[in-house]
């Protein structure tokens, strides 16, 4: 969103970003208007997005080379309104000559401008002759996102304008090497609908809007401003676990800030959240309004809603214990690469699988199976303790990915090896923290980190620097920081093991352990793996363990 020569110019990022957060939209008006100056925002992995995606659309136009396909490239032309109609009359130049494909092509009608990533001829009649043209964009995604469809729509009507009829079909080619398409006359309609709801707003002048926490903070330039101003108002999107629409029944009731909330003692029942609810967030932020004041972290254990949760779900301890961390690439190795599977024992020993390629990666994944597998054969009441549902979901997903340790998986997942200490600590207690991640967490039982990675989003930028220079000294920080992780779930195990008895004293019951569950496939299941496992090595025998793709 930008002022050229007094008009103002919409694109395709103004639009989604409208329907994410109407605030950014009022943000953008204003820093148009010159009444607010945009921030920059310095973010490593923005940047290293940013640059795959730029690594993307070059694999993608090196493939229309190597098809021998015919490439106009678009030229900027400057940011004036007739710079933005020449460069689109050369696109509508490129458009009419036939080319195979235009790169960068600009769609521009006075009001809203877009540069395509390709426009693909097709055999289909138009103003131009005998051909027309269909919008293809590249994205990192590895499925279609509802952004991405409402970018190409709009695309797909500044074509249509340009070549008198609009194209069938508008095209995704996907991080993952899929190209899905999609009818445009299926999404025409919304398009039209947004578009009529964003150019109401931007011509009504200024309107009175609130940031509310949404999935595009993570990419938005204004982040840091909202955050400061959330906190400047002690506002209510702080509180852990509240959501969106319990924070507006609050507002409408007249309480607006967490101390508010938290010092409360007004009936809310007219708010229209229940009362267990109530009393919980309640409970939250009058934790973390604590914390505030004695800097110290603190908690309250919640008494169990059923027996068999919370503290319930921690198996006995015992001294064959594992704690496990994965730390994963996702632009690695054309699909995501899990690097590193860290696991830490009982006596405290740290061992490290490292996964450079796919090889690696099979080879890892197979002996951190095997290492489990073994201690369950040695101690079968032992278990792997991790934090939230990423690993269980990438053992699931390699199992798959390489055919192999399907029995193992299977075995560990029917026994319930894997305890997720999040649920635990989420059905079992408050925090005085404005989050529960792990790293949130800890402030509970181990001081505060000084690594040099100090957050997941770091240790992917790190291994991306490892990528470019295999420097061994970024692999051993990456190391040191999932050990910590690794160090930090028997920590938070150890200290959880510790609020049983707590526990078990306030609310005058015994807190049972859970039930071992049978590992074991039946006779029957067994045949079918070892049948299936026969068949997988027949068939593979002698077959790389990922072939290149060829784009």
């Amino acid at each position: 969103m930008h002022l050229t020569d007094g008009r103002l110019i919409l694109s395709a990022s103004d639009l989604t970003g409208f329907l994410e957060c109407p605030h950014l939209t009022q943000q953008e008006l204003a820093a148009t208007r010159g009444e607010l100056v945009r921030p920059k925002r310095d973010d490593p992995e923005l940047e290293l997005v940013a640059r795959h995606g730029t690594e993307h659309e070059q694999a993608h136009l090196d493939s229309y080379a190597r098809g021998r396909k015919s490439v106009a490239r678009i030229e900027t032309w400057g940011a004036t309104i007739e710079a933005y109609w020449k460069a689109r009359e050369q696109t509508l130049e490129a458009m009419r000559s036939g080319v195979d494909v235009i790169y960068q092509a600009t769609l521009f009608d006075g009001h809203w401008l877009g540069y395509a990533d390709f426009l693909e001829k097709v055999d289909v009649p138009s103003d131009l002759g005998g051909h027309s043209y269909e919008v293809v964009d590249t994205k990192l995604a590895r499925s279609a996102k509802a952004a991405a469809l409402l970018q190409t729509s709009l695309y797909s009507e500044l074509v249509a304008a340009m070549q008198g009829r609009p194209p069938e079909w508008m095209h995704l080619a996907l991080g993952d090497g899929t190209r899905p398409r999609f009818r445009f006359s299926d999404y025409s309609a919304y398009l039209h609908h947004a578009k009529a709801r964003l150019e109401a707003v931007t011509a009504a002048g200024p309107i009175n809007t609130y940031p509310e926490p949404v999935e595009h903070c993570g990419v938005c330039r204004w982040n840091e401003v909202c955050t400061k101003r959330w906190r400047d108002d002690d506002s209510l999107v702080l509180v852990a676990g509240l959501q969106r629409s319990q924070a507006r029944k609050l507002g409408a009731s007249g309480v607006t800030t967490v101390a508010a909330l938290a010092t409360t003692d007004a009936d809310l029942g007219g708010t229209g959240i229940g009362t267990a609810t109530l009393m919980r967030v309640r409970n939250q932020a009058r934790l973390q309004v604590q914390e505030r004041e004695t800097g110290a972290p603190a908690y309250e254990l919640l008494p169990p809603e059923r027996p068999e949760l919370g503290l319930a779900l921690l198996p006995a301890p015992t001294e064959a214990d594992l704690f496990f961390d994965m730390e994963s690439d996702p632009w690695a190795q054309d699909g995501g690469l899990e690097y590193l599977f860290g696991v830490f024992d009982a006596a405290g020993a740290f061992t490290p699988f490292w996964a450079h390629d796919r090889v690696q990666e099979k080879k890892a994944f197979e002996d951190f199976v095997d290492l489990v597998i073994g201690r369950l054969h040695a101690n079968p009441a032992m278990h792997v303790f991790h934090y939230a549902a990423y690993e269980p979901s990438a053992l699931k997903r390699l199992m798959g990915r390489y055919g192999t340790r399907e029995a193992e998986v299977d075995r560990l997942l029917r026994g319930e090896v894997l305890v997720d200490l999040y649920r635990v600590v989420k059905q079992s207690l408050l925090a005085s923290r404005e989050s529960y991640s792990l790293k949130a967490i800890e402030a509970l039982y181990m001081g505060k980190r000084d690594d040099a990675i100090s957050e997941a989003g770091s240790s992917i930028v790190a291994y991306e620097r490892w990528i470019d220079n295999r420097d061994q000294a970024i692999l051993d920080e990456i190391a040191a920081y999932n050990e910590q992780d690794c160090r930090s779930t028997w920590l938070l195990h150890r200290w959880l093991e510790e609020r049983r008895p707590e526990a078990e004293a306030k609310f005058g019951i015994v807190i049972p352990r859970p039930v071992m569950q049978a590992s074991e496939p039946s006779p029957e299941l067994k045949e079918w793996e070892r049948e299936i496992e026969e068949l997988s090595q027949r068939l593979t025998c002698g077959a790389p363990t990922a072939p290149p793709r060829v784009p």
